[in-house]
């Protein structure tokens, strides 16, 4: 223990004596008292090292979140007194395709929102869908009893008329004589069944209008459907010009092909497509004709001696050209035109 932590009544006078404030000064001799207490703090004094640490200050006590964060901290083998790591430096491995990816905590979240996004769209996706196999098989049964009741119609019609033709040949000049009463009950059911036939051929005529109607919605759902799959084969046709100039150049080719006008109105896009292929693929062979016949009418080439150039066997146009001389086919031609170019 230091000397100036004793506590007893010297301990005033052994601090005067060691600092030479007071009692013996220099290297005078020292009385029995301070020569005790001088002694006793070698004995006691430890060393600067192994000094006792001053206490600390009270820490304050920790709260509520602050233990559940220690514990959580404790469980996923954090050390606290590293400091909080950056939530963004946090790192997760996910798979995907059977790989390990190695995903950042914002990386992460992206991704879950995404999955989220995508779950989302998937299940409203099927919701509509359902909806839609629901309405639709509403419609065709709708439809089904439209026609079965449309078929009852037309037969009611059928027997009305039978009926009321009967009935008009029963109303002559000799019943209505002889008996009267027989005549006017005639008339009336008469009546009765042409007002009958009449109803029965207006709701005939509102069934036939739906179909039209509807014939007419498929019809623009399906020219509109076509449209959208030919520009996606043929993007070039965005342009209205370009798609009016060589649609009339198809219509054009197919009526040369001996199709009358309305028949060369196409409504699918792959026939379409079919169309502009054949047209293209004759006016290439076409091309290739013509070509083979200035080649065939060109006079022949004038070898000069000496020139090793143009007696090389290896030339292109020079085997291309006595090959057509040979075969004359279209293909051969086109050859020679190809090594003109």
């Amino acid at each position: 223990m230091h000397p100036k932590y004793w506590k007893f009544p010297g301990a005033a006078y052994r601090e005067q004596a060691t600092d030479g404030t007071t009692g013996s000064t220099g290297g005078g001799s020292l009385d029995a008292f301070s020569a005790a207490s001088a002694f006793e703090s070698r004995l006691t004094d430890e060393p600067d090292d192994q000094a006792a640490p001053a206490p600390a200050a009270d820490a304050p006590p920790e709260t509520d979140e602050q233990t559940a964060e220690r514990l959580a901290a404790e469980e996923a083998g954090i050390d606290p007194a590293a400091g909080e790591a950056d939530p963004k430096q946090e790192s997760f491995t996910i798979k995907v395709d059977g790989k390990d990816m190695v995903l950042t905590a914002d990386e992460m979240a992206e991704h879950v929102k995404n999955g989220m996004r995508q779950a989302d769209y998937s299940r409203k996706t099927a919701e509509a869908a359902e909806q839609r196999k629901t309405a639709d098989a509403e419609i065709a049964q709708a439809r089904s009893q439209r026609d079965e009741y449309a078929n009852k119609l037309g037969t009611f019609a059928n027997q009305a008329t039978y009926e009321l033709n009967a009935l008009a040949a029963q109303l002559t000049e000799d019943l209505l004589q002889s008996d009267p009463v027989t005549y006017l009950s005639t008339q009336r059911t008469l009546q009765a069944r042409h007002a009958e036939l009449q109803q029965a051929q207006q709701e005939l005529q509102q069934i036939n209008s739906q179909r039209q109607s509807e014939q007419a919605d498929a019809q623009r759902q399906h020219l509109a459907t076509q449209q959208e799959l030919l520009l996606a084969k043929l993007p070039e046709w965005r342009d209205p010009a370009k798609a009016k100039a060589e649609s009339t150049q198809i219509k054009e080719y197919l009526v040369s092909q001996g199709l009358a006008p309305e028949e060369a109105e196409f409504t699918d896009h792959r026939a379409v497509l079919m169309a502009r292929k054949a047209m293209q693929f004759d006016a290439l062979m076409e091309r290739a004709r013509a070509t083979s016949k200035k080649v065939a009418a060109a006079p022949p080439k004038v070898e000069r001696p000496g020139n090793a150039d143009s007696a090389r066997p290896g030339d292109g146009r020079t085997n291309a050209v006595k090959q057509l001389k040979q075969s004359g086919s279209v293909n051969d031609a086109a050859t020679a035109f190809a090594q003109f170019l």
